[in-house]
């Protein structure tokens, strides 16, 4: 059923049961109906027909490659849903691998459904291959990966996968220049590897397992 202002034109008031029935009506229809905000009696009574069913998404956001992210809506009055290329999502803790837009439905016994859109962008790591300054060999490797500065020393070593999460960890503290990683228990793909160096200055490498 839609929502509608109840319009009535009542010329000159015939009968007392008249205008009683039309109280009662209006009463159960209001019941009825949530999104009724008012009902105009009247001669020319002109009104547009409105609801009270909304939703307001949250802003569009930029997340990095790897990070969660809560949907949530600003404001809504009906039961509301999120949705992905029209597909029902029944977790809200979502992590896209690219940018993609969602949708927000708040449905209200009644109403027309209220729809708002919200993008969250992910931003995916650069690879600083074509600084000289650390080398990352052989790539791609087998069993282990050399990694060498030029004159800086290390001061550690993450390896990460494409989503963001860490695999590995090293740490020194022993002025090396030059270190080898036993890579073996990776399986083949492409890593992400961050080399901090002193002055806290990280630099990002490409990994390629076979």
């Amino acid at each position: 059923m839609k929502c509608k202002i109840v319009r009535f034109k009542i010329n000159n008031m015939k009968t007392n049961l008249l205008f009683l029935m039309l109280l009662i009506s209006i009463k159960v229809f209001s019941q009825e109906c949530p999104c009724v905000k008012t009902a105009i009696i009247g001669t020319d009574a002109k009104a547009s027909p409105i609801h009270n069913n909304k939703v307001v998404a949250m802003d569009n956001v930029t997340i990095n490659l790897g990070e969660s992210i809560n949907l949530y809506t600003k404001e809504s009055s009906g039961k509301v849903t999120w949705h992905k290329d029209d597909k029902l999502i029944e977790n809200t803790l979502v992590s896209p691998k690219e940018t993609t837009e969602y949708t927000v439905k708040s449905t209200l016994n009644g109403c027309p459904e209220a729809i708002a859109k919200v993008q969250i962008q992910v931003r995916k790591p650069s690879f600083e291959d074509m600084s000289n300054d650390v080398a990352v060999f052989p790539s791609p490797a087998n069993d282990f990966v050399t990694i060498s500065t030029s004159n800086e020393e290390i001061k550690s070593i993450q390896i990460n996968n494409l989503t963001g999460g860490k695999l590995k960890t090293f740490e020194y503290r022993n002025n090396l220049k030059q270190q080898a990683l036993n890579i073996l228990d990776l399986t083949s793909g492409v890593y992400i590897v961050t080399i901090e160096v002193e002055g806290n200055r990280m630099i990002t490498k490409k990994l390629i397992k076979n």
